[in-house]
Formats: structure tokens, C-alpha cells, sequence
């Protein structure tokens, strides 16, 4: 890949990441993006670890298998954060916005990079996207595979007789909770 723009690769990842956390509500931009502690921020920690091994390998091979880890680690946080499916994936498509706004800072950059290397890196990009989807789903399906766990595992679900009678009352699938010597508590 073009050495002018490996060269930018520090003023790059700070762009992306910049354009990462303007996703999030102001306050919570300002915060991801000004506390360095990771204990702190663990979720701008693990942006900021992440960003240059994924520019690096962008700028080398190219091949998203070899950041997998590192697309994971960014994808799972948004995965569970309140963020759509594409809004979670469009980190990829913000890292194109970056690296054209380095492009665009000095007329230079216009003029050493040709176009099949931009068409090429940015072919790179949508392959780190579609990795990063991947990644996404299986992310919301381990979530709703907790979930419907979780759900299966409370008695109410197991059987009508397991729930609780006011609730029975009121869904109208019994008419009457009535007490005989005999028998205890009858539902007809």
C-alpha cells in the first residue's frame, strides 16, 4: 500500500477514532475520547488498542482473519450497546471518511496516491466491514441465546400450573380460585 499514507497512519487512527466516538451521545464522546486510563475507560481503551493493529494490517496484507481478535473486541461492545446493526458495522465505513480527510489535507496526498490504490483499500475496508457483521451476529445471537435461556429456565414458563394464580386471573385463563377442606386451592 501507499507509503504516504502508512506514513499518516497516527493522525489517521486519531480521525477514526474520532468519528468512533461521535456515535455515542456528546457526553459520553468527550469522555471516551479525553480519559486515557483503561480502567476508567475500558471501552476507549479498547478502541485505541485495537485501531493501529487493524491500520496496520489494512496498510499490509489486507486480510481480516489476521485482526479478527482485535475487529471482535470493538464489535462486541457495540453488539450490546444500544446501536443497530448497521450503526454497530459503520466504524468500517467511517475509517474511509478519515482516511479521505487525510488525503484531502495536503494537496500532496491527492497527488502521490492514484486512484486503483484508493479503489483497493477501500475494497480492504468492506471486507473488514463484512468480517465485522460476522462478528456482530454471532454476538447477538450468543445475547438472545442468554436471553431465551434465561427465560425457558423461570417456572412460570414451564407449565400453567407453575404460575401464579393472580396472573392465571387475570389473562382469563381461569375464572375462579376456589378452597376445599379436601382438596387445597382448586382453579376451574
Amino acid at each position: 500500500m501507499n507509503n504516504w499514507l502508512f506514513e499518516r497512519k497516527s493522525s489517521i487512527s486519531e480521525g477514526w477514532l474520532r468519528r468512533i466516538f461521535e456515535t455515542y451521545p456528546p457526553e459520553a464522546a468527550t469522555f471516551l475520547s479525553n480519559q486515557n486510563d483503561r480502567f476508567a475507560n475500558p471501552i476507549g481503551s479498547a478502541f485505541l488498542s485495537a485501531a493501529g493493529p487493524i491500520l496496520e494490517e489494512l496498510f499490509g496484507e489486507g486480510n481480516p482473519e489476521t485482526v479478527e481478535g482485535f475487529i471482535d473486541e470493538i464489535i462486541r461492545i457495540r453488539a450490546v450497546q444500544d446501536f443497530r446493526p448497521s450503526d454497530a458495522v459503520s466504524i468500517f465505513f467511517l475509517l474511509k471518511l478519515a482516511i479521505r480527510d487525510e488525503m484531502t489535507k495536503e494537496k500532496e496526498g491527492q497527488d502521490k496516491i492514484k486512484t486503483e490504490d484508493i479503489l483497493f483499500l477501500e475494497s480492504k475496508i468492506d471486507k473488514f466491514s463484512l468480517a465485522a457483521f460476522d462478528i456482530y451476529m454471532k454476538c447477538r445471537e450468543r445475547v438472545w441465546e442468554i436471553r431465551f435461556n434465561d427465560f425457558i429456565k423461570r417456572p412460570f414458563v414451564l407449565s400453567e400450573a407453575a404460575m401464579c394464580p393472580s396472573y392465571l386471573i387475570k389473562k382469563g385463563m381461569i375464572k375462579d380460585v376456589g378452597f376445599d377442606g379436601e382438596k387445597g386451592c382448586s382453579l376451574s
